[in-house]
């Protein structure tokens, strides 16, 4: 995730960080810059300035460090600081008139921090604020009550002190009044110094206030803002365990405490489970929320679950865990000493790295058990094929010797490449139908290839609307239930102690309506997606959702069917990616009737709309994290993540979005809250922003509570790099960043073009079947792609991506061939040359099946080092698609081997180019000759005589 337009913040590598400050430190600095005198240059009191000194000690070796603010006008260069003492600590002295200012530290030209001596912040960005307060103003101090606080009675006393300016008379404030939940502003009553207002109704839940006041003479004090909890009808938690556990010995049972919350949003102070086995008085005892308890046999268990807040215990919740047997099957990596081609003596660690752990060395150690000169590690990985290497010595990085097949790996090396079989499993293969008044589940297919017999099990689970009553046969017929809502089923087959993956069936039953669906495969729809990114700040000419919905003709003729909206929640920064309010449209865009309407005026022109989701941290302005940040013992304070008073937990350079605990339950019914708000209103999707942060629970539960509402909601995750472990039974979809950075690597001449097939091989072997590759060129944490590579190599790039399987995405103005950013469409030119290009090929993907539904297969020739050729078909059609990736014009031969055509010579059949149109026809024999210019492609489609 980038941030766009964001001056004062940049990104790095993904790697968590959090903010220190010293309490002490920062509480001297503030002190000192409140009272420090001011040196006066001129007669007005606006000429008057105060010396500040800037510090700032970086803990590592830095080559310059400059402060940048609104005082400079963010100049780069204006306030370089100076190490003059070279222990460690820069510094700087500013004269700056009073008022309030923004700044960050700019270290070695390119990364800016926030102050970590300086626990104030805000600005659209989050920047560091620095306070310079005229003597003349009076100033507010908040004293009841304090952010975060709980209150269980009327009234309710809101207070400060109204302390005037030094020239001022000691009286009490002029004017004052509270803004409540930014909705109503309410006088205070003004006794002496203080300043209150009593409030003998409110609603229960969240509330937050702004306090203002100014003297007689109009001058102002500085605002100040808290928020609480009204609690007056306090409830007991609600203990939630989740489904039906499934597990295997030996593995992390599923149970987790997500599904329990408080309903007054209490923190949760002890959870208690107790697991059993067959109604044993014997009993585990467990106190996290998620333990990570394995089991140790197989068999049916029964856990129990129960917690309270600080004044009421939950009923207890009883769950049941079917677990069955598994075994685990090792992959070994071996690697001489000899092979290495260094002293033995020289060589003190070795380890592996790989797709299968992010390629961290030093996270799976290779040993020398036996000193016999060999070194080993075995780890579990599933079935796939997996790109690897040794790093010796924690610095060098070599592919395994002993393994010849190696693939380029964008950095002038080879990773090895290692495919990992297992024996097989049983195979699962199951119907169901709806017949007049019952449900057929059907799974006689299913077989198991080493020939043992199967077992089988039909697990309903317990959190269905009403008790599904199934026999334990591989045909099992059921009454439909009468209630509707979302009923799952668990198929296991064993065959010894081979337990094959559990298959989740969803049956949605909606009044007369009954769909049964395999939980785990993605909406068909999303296969046929052309998805358009859009930036609704920059759109229109409105900048709003009302602009969008007029835009939805424009849209329609260029073909997309799917709108994903960057974030449109209530954010303090532009593009929006760290929430203030998950269920309220920011109010620049609209509201939320703004996009009812515009989600029903899109599905009436045959578009989708799905939204970012963000569910990995809020903003540091969100109010629940403000009361957290500012008082240890608000009831948020359990929301995030702490490492010290004012230290929170972040990834990357990120410090405006704090990390959300998802260890806490209430985070999970929060965020779960906010989804389903969106859902209900008919959104046909979410892409979930940094996926990657978020436990895999969660989202197993994010996809139970979507598709238990709307089957066809599709889920798209950003996890950079992808990985398998996100689609178990979690997300629709993925980005494919293997196949952006192998293109790249391609067009950059890092890696042959065999790679970009390569990969397309590794979706296959490595992801459930049925997953969804979102491919891109472009979006909005991406360079253009023109910008990088120019006209050409954009062309051709952009038929490949709409010709091969996958979810292609636009990001808007890449239909202009945009080089900014973040372009305004407000205008947008329907003739431009790509603007018809794009529409061409979206045309052509969507009218024929081929290329969402098809197979692809690749092509021979005898220039496979420049020309990228492959099929495109089914049963019935066929096209070509040929690709130079060469800049200067190239003659090749395609040669199709045995089968790749559909029929047996050119009497019946010749190839028609469709793209770049024109007359031209190849015969269709096994041996073709096609010339293309530099960069150029071409597409052909079997027609038959």
């Amino acid at each position: 995730m980038d941030l766009p337009e964001n001056k004062g913040a940049c990104c790095a590598m993904k790697r968590r960080r959090f903010h220190k400050w010293s309490a002490k430190s920062a509480g001297l600095f503030w002190l000192s810059l409140l009272l420090i005198p001011t040196v006066v240059f001129g007669q007005g009191e606006k000429e008057k300035r105060v010396p500040v000194t800037f510090r700032y000690t970086p803990g590592h070796s830095v080559q310059s460090v400059a402060v940048s603010g609104t005082f400079n006008d963010w100049a780069k260069d204006a306030d370089p600081m100076f190490n003059s003492d070279s222990g460690g600590t820069w510094k700087t002295r500013l004269y700056l008139p009073y008022g309030t200012y923004e700044y960050r530290f700019l270290v070695n030209g390119k990364q800016w921090v926030r102050d970590p001596e300086n626990p104030y912040y805000g600005g659209e960005n989050s920047n560091s604020l620095l306070f310079l307060k005229n003597p003349l103003n009076p100033e507010l101090h908040l004293t009841v009550p304090l952010p975060g606080v709980e209150l269980r009675k009327f009234p309710i006393t809101i207070r400060a002190v109204f302390r005037p300016g030094v020239s001022g008379t000691r009286c009490a404030a002029f004017k004052s009044y509270v803004i409540l939940d930014e909705k109503y502003r309410l006088p205070l009553v003004v006794q002496d110094s203080l300043i209150s207002l009593k409030l003998d109704t409110l609603s229960e839940g969240f509330h937050r206030f702004r306090i203002f006041a100014e003297d007689k003479g109009g001058r102002s004090a500085r605002p100040v803002w808290s928020g609480f909890v009204m609690n007056r009808f306090n409830r007991a938690p609600m203990a939630g365990s989740g489904p039906t556990a499934i597990g295997f010995v030996g593995e992390a049972a599923p149970f987790n405490a997500g599904y329990s919350f408080d309903p007054d949003m209490d923190p949760l102070k002890s959870i208690f489970w107790k697991i059993l086995q067959n109604d044993s008085t014997l009993a585990t005892l467990l106190r996290q929320p998620f333990p990570g308890y394995s089991f140790g046999k197989s068999g049916k268990y029964r856990v129990e679950l129960k917690m309270n807040d600080s004044f009421l215990e939950s009923a207890v919740d009883t769950n049941e865990a079917f677990v069955f047997k598994h075994r685990d099957y090792f992959t070994k990596f071996m690697v001489p000493v000899l092979a290495l081609h260094i002293p033995k003596d020289s060589l003190r660690t070795i380890s592996l790295v790989g797709e299968f752990n992010d390629w961290k060395a030093g996270k799976i150690m290779l040993s020398n058990l036996d000193s016999t000169g060999f070194w080993e590690t075995k780890i579990n990985l599933p079935p796939g094929e997996y790109e690897y290497k040794f790093v010796i010595n924690g610095k060098d990085w070599v592919p395994d010797p002993m393994n010849p097949r190696k693939i380029p790996d964008g950095w002038n090396g080879y990773n090895s490449l290692r495919t990992v079989q297992r024996p097989p499993l049983p195979n699962i293969s199951w119907k169901g139908t709806v017949e007049d008044d019952s449900i057929l589940l059907d799974a006689s297919a299913s077989y198991d290839p080493m020939g043992k017999p199967l077992k089988i099990a039909w697990i309903p689970d317990r959190l269905n609307p009403e008790k599904l009553v199934m026999p334990q046969s591989t045909r099992t017929k059921f009454a439909i239930p009468q209630k509707n809502g979302a009923y799952f089923v668990n198929l296991i087959l064993s065959a010894g102690n081979r337990t094959a993956s559990p298959q989740t069936i969803l049956i949605k039953k909606r009044l007369n309506t009954v769909r049964v669906l395999n939980f785990q495969s993605p909406p068909a729809w999303g296969r046929d997606a052309v998805i358009y990114e859009l930036y609704v700040r920059k759109f229109s000419k409105e900048g709003n959702l009302i602009g969008v919905k007029k835009n939805l003709k424009y849209l329609s003729k260029l073909g997309i069917n799917t709108i994903w909206l960057m974030p449109i929640f209530e954010s303090p920064t532009r593009h929006g990616y760290n929430p203030t309010n998950f269920r309220k449209v920011l109010a620049e865009y609209g509201t939320n009737a703004d996009l009812l309407d515009l989600v029903k005026a899109a599905h009436k022109k045959n578009i989708r709309i799905m939204l970012d989701f963000i569910a990995n941290h809020t903003s540091d302005q969100h109010p629940y994290f403000k009361t957290a940040y500012w008082n240890t013992h608000s009831m948020f304070r359990d929301w995030f993540i702490w490492h010290g008073r004012f230290a929170y937990d972040y990834y990357n350079d990120w410090d405006a979005f704090p990390n959300l605990n998802y260890k806490n339950p209430n985070v999970w019914h929060f965020m779960l809250k906010n989804a389903l708000f969106w859902a209900k209103m008919e959104i046909d999707g979410y892409r979930c922003d940094v996926a990657w942060g978020v436990p895999h629970s969660f989202w197993k539960a994010f996809r139970r509570t979507l598709k238990s509402l709307n089957p066809d909601f599709l889920l798209l995750d950003e996890v950079l790099p992808r990985s398998p472990a996100y689609h178990k039974l979690q997300f629709d979809m993925s980005y494919d960043t293997d196949f952006y950075g192998n293109l790249l690597d391609v067009l950059n001449g890092k890696k042959p073009i065999f790679a970009i097939d390569e990969g397309f091989r590794k979706t296959v072997m490595n992801y459930p079947p049925g997953t969804l590759s979102l491919r891109y060129l472009e979006n909005h944490d991406l360079k253009r792609f023109r910008k990088q590579f120019g006209a050409k190599r954009t062309r051709l790039a952009a038929v490949l991506l709409f010709t091969i399987p996958g979810t292609p995405l636009i990001y808007y103005g890449q239909e202009f061939g945009s080089t900014a950013q973040f372009p305004d469409l407000s205008r947008k030119d329907e003739f431009s040359p790509w603007f018809k290009f794009y529409r061409k090929l979206i045309k052509l993907r969507r009218k024929n099946r081929v290329f969402t539904q098809g197979e692809l297969s690749k092509v021979q020739t005898d220039l496979p080092q420049k020309i990228y050729a492959y099929l495109r078909q089914d049963s019935r059609h066929q096209f070509l698609v040929v690709l130079n990736f060469d800049p200067a014009p190239q003659s090749a031969t395609l040669l199709f081997e045995k089968g790749q055509l559909l029929v047996s010579n050119s009497e019946e059949g010749h190839w028609v180019r469709v793209m770049p149109k024109n007359s031209l026809t190849l015969p269709y024999k096994p041996s073709v000759k096609i010339s293309l210019p530099g960069y150029g492609y071409a597409v052909f489609q079997l027609k038959k005589l």
